[in-house]
């Protein structure tokens, strides 16, 4: 079998994705929020402490997350490489189809080198606007990758 062929395609969030994101957000503070005011009326001092930090670390995970804007999507016959359109340089890594929906598939980056992007990342490709490359992109998925390919013998 052979690796496919090199490909790039431009990913750009879905709305979809941002708005989920952001309501789970709001729906983590209320819930710290009412939590702390559900206590009786001299609230100690941890219930609050911990109210406010759960709400903080919420908006901060929310806003940390890499929901908005478009990426570049590499596959180069050996590596993936993602990163920001406006980005000077992408990362180099691994991508693992996590759930294909069809029309949806999400993709969990592992990047090989420590950057900017420390961690896996989630990345939600939707066929909408790749319909021209949607095909390959979905060959390069689900192609072996060269050292796992199979030599051939007669």
């Amino acid at each position: 079998m052979h690796a496919a062929p090199p490909l790039q395609v431009e990913v750009i969030r879905p709305v979809a994705l941002r708005a989920a994101v952001w309501l789970l957000v709001v729906m983590v503070c209320v819930a710290m929020m009412s939590w702390s005011l559900a206590h009786s009326a001299p609230v100690p001092t941890w219930v609050s402490a911990t109210s406010v930090g759960g709400t903080l670390f919420a908006l901060l995970l929310g806003r940390q997350h890499p929901c908005h804007g478009s990426l570049t999507l590499r596959w180069d016959g050996q590596y993936w490489h993602v990163g920001q359109v406006e980005a000077v340089e992408p990362v180099s890594g691994e991508v693992v189809v996590a759930i294909d929906l069809g029309s949806l598939i999400l993709l969990r980056f592992t990047p090989n080198t420590v950057s900017r992007w420390r961690y896996a990342t989630w990345i939600a490709v939707t066929r909408r606007g790749l319909e021209t490359h949607w095909h390959a992109l979905r060959c390069a998925l689900y192609s072996p990758r060269p050292s796992q390919a199979v030599p051939f013998s007669a």
